[in-house]
């Protein structure tokens, strides 16, 4: 199973000293800049003043074997959280056939058109399903992004899900997303280098 945590969107390294004073207070600071925008997933239903649910049908991308719907079975908000639920269905193969045949549904939201945002800092709190996964985007960063929170199931980039698979209890939760910016850039912005998240 493939996770893509926060892709279509640029990511810089902490702040320095931003990690040290988390250990020491819980929280994250960034010196020089300022909250522009969160969702704290408060609540029992997803704000879609700023988050559109993307309905995709299977291999819209990278050959990946789940269909994007709207659905509360796949996108709940839920004790402060945002619940993203891979659905694994299996139906009976063609007539005369002992083999059965496994379809997957999932869900994927998505700022565009709503929130989008040029440099900063992007903070998420978030826990991924097991499962094997790989997530690598040197993404430009000088330009308008949004935010994707999506759980993607199988294709190009991992490989089709196997017997090992688990999508029992296996959920991807967002307990929040932060936005961090200055009040101004100069011109002489650092490109951050490739950003490589493993998750097994």
């Amino acid at each position: 199973m493939k996770k893509r945590v926060l892709s279509a969107m640029p990511s810089q390294t902490f702040a320095e000293g931003a990690l040290d004073a988390a250990q020491q207070t819980g929280k994250l600071s960034y010196d020089g800049y300022k909250k522009v925008w969160s969702d704290e997933f408060n609540g029992d239903s997803l704000n879609r003043a700023d988050w559109n649910v993307e309905i995709h049908e299977k291999g819209w991308v990278n050959n990946e074997l789940q269909e994007y719907v709207d659905s509360a079975e796949n996108i709940q908000v839920k004790d402060g959280k945002l619940i993203i639920n891979p659905v694994k269905k299996v139906t009976d193969g063609d007539t005369g056939s002992t083999k059965e045949i496994a379809s997957y549904t999932s869900g994927r939201v998505s700022t565009q058109n709503k929130q989008t945002f040029i440099y900063g800092r992007f903070e998420c709190r978030a826990k991924v399903p097991k499962g094997q996964g790989t997530l690598a985007y040197p993404a430009p960063f000088d330009q308008p992004f949004y935010i994707i929170l999506n759980l993607a199931v199988g294709g190009s980039w991992v490989g089709n899900p196997n017997d090992e698979t688990s999508f029992e209890n296996n959920p991807y939760v967002i307990g929040y997303v932060r936005v961090y910016q200055k009040d101004s850039y100069d011109e002489d912005v650092k490109r951050p280098g490739k950003i490589s998240l493993v998750m097994s």
